[in-house]
């Protein structure tokens, strides 16, 4: 089967909070499994990157929808190909909170470490690449 891969940066919407993003995660979660839909979403306080990855219809409907939410502004896609396999198998959308951060105004902030630490071997040095260097990027 023919997978579609897409990685995304957008503007969270100023003023989101920690339980609008909990449960847009788990709606996004069940939306994906129900689409075969696998994938990882970063926040780094001001902006979102997201991979998406699964049949190329399906990705394309998720990312349009995506496009539409309120939450965020000025999705732009980074990375559109075709691939052989899944870089997040398993993974619905994977995303990580620090726990000792829990409830702090920047506990969605992950470290580049914490964030290669996550992405499993199989996404390969592009995927780390991209996603270590969003969030070394600065929150202004």
């Amino acid at each position: 089967m023919a997978l579609a891969r897409l990685v995304y940066v957008s503007t969270a919407r100023p003023g989101l909070d920690p339980v609008e993003l909990e449960e847009m995660l788990a709606a996004a979660r069940a939306r994906n499994g129900a689409l075969s839909i696998t994938g990882l979403l970063v926040y780094n306080g001001v902006n979102f990157m997201q991979a998406l990855e699964g049949p190329g219809d399906a990705v394309s409907a998720v990312y349009d929808s995506i496009a539409r939410d309120p939450r965020h502004t000025g999705p732009v896609a980074v990375l559109e190909e075709n691939v052989e396999t899944r870089a997040f198998p398993g993974w619905s959308m994977a995303y990580a909170v620090l726990p000792d951060q829990e409830g702090a105004a920047d506990a969605l902030r992950v470290p580049p470490e914490r964030v290669a630490s996550l992405l499993p071997v199989t996404a390969g040095a592009e995927l780390a690449l991209l996603f270590t260097s969003f969030n070394t990027m600065s929150a202004v």
